[in-house]
């Protein structure tokens, strides 16, 4: 399903444009669906397009020439923008954890998760034995000094390999010359093989693969 964004984002008309393959209905406040018979033409627009709604559907989707860049230039844009948002959203929705009881939980990893936790790293790091914490949806507890730290590099791994894979889906992006190859290119995409391999062994060296 590919979702727009109803709002523009700038003065040239950039209506920011999503895409995940597994959804049923939009799942981002402030976008619409996209009708099928009018993907193609909002991919091929870049975002840059006025649009026309009734009753909170998109009927008509009309591009609109944006001087000095060709088509495959505004597509990059808009593709650079789309990975952006969704490794953002990913990391944000946060990474479950096993920790020394043996129990599998969900952490949520937005800004104010990570400053937390960051925090309660540095306090157990200064000698506390521990500190009171919560997974998703549970009542805080008392977490020893050991599962905070493996808490905090669970996180730090969680955000390192999100962010790592969308830098080299972004230089992917930039590399490509190709519009179908670009219509291609999405959060969860294989990379090619080039761009795979130098991407583990970043990981690799970085004790994360």
């Amino acid at each position: 399903m590919y979702i727009i964004k109803i709002e523009p984002e700038n003065e040239q008309g950039l209506h920011l444009i999503q895409s995940q393959s597994h959804r049923m209905e939009c799942w981002l406040e402030g976008y619409v669906e996209i009708p099928p018979e009018l993907v193609e033409l909002a991919i091929a627009s870049g975002g840059y397009c006025d649009l026309t709604l009734l009753d909170g559907q998109l009927l008509e989707l009309h591009p609109i020439e944006i001087p000095g860049q060709s088509p495959l230039e505004i597509g990059k844009a808009q593709k650079l923008e789309e990975i952006s948002a969704i490794c953002k959203a990913t990391i944000h929705a946060g990474f479950t954890a096993t920790l020394s009881d043996g129990v599998e939980r969900h952490f949520s990893f937005d800004a104010e998760d990570q400053g937390n936790i960051a925090a309660a790293v540095a306090i157990v790091k200064d000698g506390k034995p521990g500190f009171p914490y919560h997974s998703d949806k549970k009542r805080c507890a008392f977490y020893s000094a050991e599962d905070i730290i493996a808490l905090g590099d669970a996180g730090t791994a969680h955000k390192i390999i999100h962010s790592t894979y969308a830098n080299y889906l972004n230089d992917w992006i930039r590399q490509t010359e190709d519009a179908a190859e670009l219509e291609g290119i999405y959060y969860g995409a294989q990379l090619p093989e080039d761009l795979q391999k130098e991407m583990e062994e970043v990981l690799r060296c970085a004790g994360l693969m």
